[in-house]
């Protein structure tokens, strides 16, 4: 009966509280993103010159 009820209550939590913590992932990419617009930026604001390349792969 307590183990019916353990398995219950998790499933429970699990289907309530699963798409919340998914919703909440960083996506890397953004990451990478925003701390290279804000190293351009810094240089833009100090007079820098910013050389940047591309390394994606796409032709």
């Amino acid at each position: 009966m307590i183990k019916l009820l353990f398995n219950l209550t998790s499933r429970f939590f699990i289907i309530i509280f699963g798409p919340f913590l998914l919703a909440q992932q960083l996506n890397e990419h953004d990451i990478a993103y925003n701390e290279l617009r804000e190293v351009v930026e810094t240089a833009s604001r100090s007079q820098q010159v910013v050389w940047l390349e591309d390394f994606t792969g796409i032709d």
